[in-house]
């Protein structure tokens, strides 16, 4: 209403401007003629410009409209502007004050002059951006779901409840070694089973009564998990759960390599009945104090190490994952400190042959009279069978979760109180429930009473008609029955009683189904007499005068000469191949006494001297009398030899295939050990092209190089220098893998490795990286010194190591036939120099290596020294040691010299052979002294 005093052109503009500012869409009104344009202040908003700012002669729309969209814009506006149509509409890219492109669905409404032209377009402006993400979204997960269906290990089926196949995937049909193209969505599923059984899967007997007894086995619902064993000698584990309102999800699983595993686990038990008597988890004692923990055999089978080398907390940590270390180590200081009853801990660790597995760790600390905890005692677990159980668990629930999710049937849950605690969208769709009032857990009686209120259930008492069907409800007795709705619509609804009360319903739309059971009612007539003209031969065997009307096209496919329509029995079965005519008796006789609903066989034909014609399909059904007698079968015969050839064909293609891709795997296995893992992956996984291409990156360099080796070489058997120098490189390449680093190449005894490239976590945890894995391989080396001795070696091998970052090229060198990844550059020069600067153990880096870890680690600088091909000296700082090797030092005392070999480890001393020890070296002492003297 217009207040009084108040002009009414004022008061409607000041309402237009209300409702532009409210509404979300910007408005916009161009004047064509005089290109101008006039903007609202929410068209300003979306596009972050200042009220004002916008207009009307400074506005080149067509400069903001997307590149890639202006084409198809200015046609579509042309055509508009110079047709009558009513309104405009057009979505296209808009770029906003800020320069960025946002989605808009521009639509309008044109004023034309008395000729028509268009002179006046007044719009407005939507921003529906995330409405354009949310599609890209969309499609992109559901191509990931194609995707992860299709590549998954398993095989996997939809039944629905008409028994036909709703959904597999590709890895279903190579398990069951099904022909790619011989099963497609919408077959039923006794097609494959029938087909399984004529190929002999489920072993000898009629083809008809295995297909029956398996249909049988469906039909009962009583699906569940179990083993197959294919005739090849395969064994797949099929698990089978229920859909509501019928039908089941299958996976299939090939497992005959666990079953074999199974079977030499079994012939074993006798050789471990006693060791398996123990509990299932290795027991451990930590004497806290000293640092020295007790481990049973049972964990030091299991890792397959030798006593000696699982004492202490660190020898077990160390083969924790490292995503899980600390974990672990949190776990056990919260015990320590008392803020857990218990130690329990789940964690992955390394076993025997390198591969991660699950542990569960249990312990209970002992403490003394402060609370100070000196000893704790627990036992550790293997659960990797438990871990890998629960993922295929939550994985498989994820599959199904997807499945209800797209299903085109309405599921509901409804427990013994009868409230609904479970349904999908369809449900609510197909009985055009509003979402806002039904949410999970209304009661049936709101369902009831709503559908009864709107006149679903016809004319009647509200109250009455809701008691009626609570009443039926109460009785969770299983339900099917069909329910029109007032549209037309037909639903059909299954309810299956659950365990404790409650029931589980599914709400099918059959509308369709309805009105095509109508047509081909209408349509029998006409089919009868299209029979005549069909590509199939037509029979009508009159059971009790024996004789069997046949056309002409069932003649000719048989390839029976005869006058007329009418044959004999036996003139039917003598173009009926030899090999086959029992098959067909057989599956004849099941039909007639009713153990098959449909009688349907494939065969082979004969010509007039014996040879083989070509492959049909017989099928067709009896009538029988009110008692039960068959007195006629009609049916009949299509050739289908194109498709049992094709059939074999695709057999003979994807055993080929099969056997070419077993070739290139072993192939591609044997080429991994030329290659380093990181560039070999990067290949084999398409990340790197195998082609001559360089890159300059910033690479932390590695060269050692074994001392005085040339001297080595002169005093080893060359069958002795072999292997102490392959041990040696193994177990240095061992530790490079574990650390991330490439192996560029062996260099007789030195080792070129670096950090970067192809893959890297940043120049500073490169280079951290590098440095760790120098120390590894010196403590390592100390550790094979102590082997060689024991062996007769009389020098044991000993490495330097240089240590360089800097700027190197990177790639592939060499000619399109042969190429070689590798590196060239100042750090590996410089890192070469530096190796020979270092004494026999030691380690030395460059100032750029030393300023991206100088944190991690002790040094101590050296003097500077001159490199060829550098204009200034370099820099150079010797690895003192580790950080936490300072805390820990003179634990390792070592001498060696003419006369005098001494190593003294303290952490490898027993405390009860201390005395021992001591008297030794104190004996050693005094015969100094006295040769002295």
């Amino acid at each position: 209403m217009q207040t009084s005093g108040t002009n009414s052109s004022d008061w409607i503009a000041q309402r237009y401007a209300l409702v532009e500012e409210a509404a979300m869409e910007g408005i916009y009104e161009w004047f064509i003629d005089r290109n101008e344009i006039y903007v609202s202040p929410r068209l300003h908003k979306i596009f972050g410009f200042e009220p004002g700012e916008v207009g009307p002669k400074d506005w080149r729309w067509n400069d903001r409209v997307h590149p890639d969209d202006l084409g198809d814009y200015k046609k579509k506006l042309a055509a508009y502007l110079n047709s009558p149509s009513e309104r405009w509409e057009h979505e296209y890219r808009f770029r906003d004050k800020t320069g960025s492109y946002r989605w808009i669905l521009d639509r309008g409404v044109s004023v034309r002059d008395h000729i028509g032209k268009a002179t006046r377009l007044v719009g407005a402006i939507t921003d529906i951006t995330r409405t354009k993400e949310h599609g890209v979204e969309l499609s992109r997960k559901s191509q990931l779901l194609e995707l992860i269906l299709e590549n998954i290990d398993q095989g996997i089926s939809v039944i629905d409840a008409e028994l036909k196949f709703a959904a597999f995937n590709s890895k279903f049909l190579e398990l069951h070694r099904f022909p790619p193209d011989r099963f497609k969505v919408g077959d039923p599923i006794e097609e494959a089973i029938r087909y399984n059984a004529n190929r002999g899967e489920y072993g000898d007997g009629d083809v008809e009564t295995l297909v029956e007894q398996r249909m049988q086995q469906i039909n009962s619902l009583k699906l569940d998990s179990y083993e197959r064993t294919r005739p090849d000698g395969t064994v797949l584990e099929i698990r089978q759960t229920p859909l509501p309102g019928g039908g089941y999800v299958s996976t299939y699983t090939d497992i005959t390599s666990r079953k074999n595993t199974e079977q030499a686990l079994r012939e074993s038990e006798d050789r471990y009945e006693f060791a398996m008597q123990s509990v299932n988890e290795g027991i451990y004692d930590w004497d806290i104090k000293n640092n020295q923990i007790y481990y049973s055999d049972r964990v030091i089978k299991a890792l397959g190490l030798v006593p000696s080398k699982l004492k202490t907390l660190e020898d077990w940590s160390d083969r924790i994952h490292p995503d899980d270390i600390q974990i672990f180590r949190d776990a056990v200081v919260g015990h320590l400190k008392k803020e857990t009853e218990r130690l329990e801990v789940e964690y992955r660790y390394r076993d025997m042959d390198g591969k991660w597995r699950w542990a569960c760790q249990h312990g209970i600390a002992l403490r003394d009279d402060t609370g100070y905890a000196y000893r704790m005692i627990g036992s550790t677990g293997d659960i990797t069978a438990l871990k890998e159980k629960e993922a295929e668990v939550r994985e498989q629930a994820e599959i199904l979760k997807l499945i209800l999710g797209t299903m085109n049937q309405g599921i509901s849950v409804v427990n013994q109180d009868l409230e609904v605690i479970a349904f999908n969208s369809k449900f609510l769709e197909l009985l055009d429930l509003p979402a806002d009032q039904f949410k999970p857990g209304f009661k049936m009686e709101q369902a009831f009473r709503y559908n009864a209120e709107r006149g679903e259930y016809g004319e009647g008492n509200v109250e009455q008609l809701v008691q009626q069907r609570l009443e039926l409800a109460r009785k969770f007795k299983p339900h099917k029955f069909e329910r029109t709705r007032p549209d037309g619509t037909v639903i059909e609804i299954w309810g299956h009683p659950t365990e404790g009360g409650g029931f589980i319903s599914t709400y099918t739309d059959i509308t369709e189904r309805r009105k095509a059971e109508q047509s081909l009612r209408e349509s029998e007539e006409r089919y009868a007499l299209a029979t005549e003209s069909a590509n199939e031969g037509i029979f009508d065997w009159d059971v009790k005068a024996k004789t069997v009307y046949v056309s002409d096209r069932l003649k000719e496919l048989l390839g029976l000469k005869v006058t007329g329509n009418f044959i004999t029995l036996e003139q039917w079965q003598s173009r009926i191949h030899p090999d086959d005519r029992e098959k067909m008796r057989s599956a004849v006789g099941a039909h007639l006494r009713g153990e098959t609903d449909f009688y349907r066989c494939e065969l082979r034909t004969v010509g007039d001297g014996g040879e083989r014609g070509r492959w049909i399909v017989h099928s067709g059904t009896v009538l029988r009398d009110d008692e039960g007698w068959v007195y006629r079968m009609a049916g009949s015969i299509g050739d289908i030899t194109e498709m049992v050839e094709a059939r074999h064909k695709a057999e003979q293609a994807h055993q080929l295939a099969s056997e070419r891709n077993r070739t290139l795997e072993s192939l591609s296995s044997k080429l991994s050990k030329y290659l380093s893992p990181q560039v070999y992956s990067s290949i084999f996984t398409g990340q790197t092209e195998v082609k001559i291409s360089t890159e300059r990156k910033k690479l932390t360099v590695l060269l050692s190089d074994i001392v005085d080796f040339a001297e080595i070489t002169d005093n080893l058997e060359p069958e002795e220098l072999t292997r102490a120098l392959n041990r040696y490189l193994t177990e240095m390449s061992k530790i490079a893998l574990d650390h991330g680093a490439t192996i560029d190449k062996y260099i007789g005894d030195a080792i070129l490795m670096f950090f970067g490239d192809p893959e890297s976590k940043g120049e500073q945890e490169d280079a951290k990286s590098c440095v760790e894995m120098a120390t590894a391989m010196q403590k390592r080396m100390r550790e094979l010194q102590i082997e060689w001795q024991d062996l007769g070696i009389p020098n044991p091998l000993q490495i330097r190591i240089g240590i360089c970052t800097g700027y190197c090229t990177v790639g592939n060198f060499g000619s399109e036939d042969r190429m070689d990844y590798t590196i060239i550059g100042n750090p590996v020069n410089v890192s070469s120099r530096i190796q020979n600067l270092a004494e026999p153990g030691g380690i030395m880096l460059t100032f750029e290596t030393y300023s991206l870890v100088k944190n991690d680690f002790v040094f101590e600088e050296k003097e500077p020294v001159t490199v060829k091909g550098l204009l200034r000296p370099v820099r150079i700082f010797r690895l003192a040691n580790t950080l936490d090797d300072v805390i820990d030092q003179n634990r390792i005392v070592e001498a060696s010299q003419d006369g005098v070999q001494i190593r003294l480890d303290m952490d490898h001393i027993k405390s009860q052979d201390r005395e021992k020890v001591i008297e030794k070296l104190e004996t050693v002492l005094a015969l100094l002294k006295k040769d002295d003297g």
